[in-house]
């Protein structure tokens, strides 16, 4: 395989590539885990956060959490925030 190109900066394209890629699939696996939690809904048992997070749930994809609220009577889910698990409880 050739060297991998350079742009003027100096990085390789093949890393940018490799970590938009990552980014993608993880963006991916949230997104079908959310709608996952919206067919699921009645199923499931939503996990309810503490202190200043009460009153709002945890839906678990790998390391990243989505945190959530819901309206039982309109069946509507509301996607607060999303993000790591080091960082999204901040």
């Amino acid at each position: 395989m050739p060297p991998a190109p350079l742009d003027k900066g100096g990085a390789d394209r093949r890393g940018d590539l490799k970590v938009f890629n990552t980014y993608l699939l993880i963006r991916l696996r949230i997104l079908n885990k959310i709608k996952w939690l919206a067919i699921n809904f009645e199923q499931i048992t939503p996990l309810p956060l503490t202190r200043e997070w009460s009153g709002f749930y945890k839906l678990r994809v790998g390391d990243y959490r989505v945190i959530y609220e819901f309206d039982r009577e309109s069946r509507i889910i509301i996607i607060v925030r999303v993000g790591h698990r080091s960082e999204v409880y901040d």
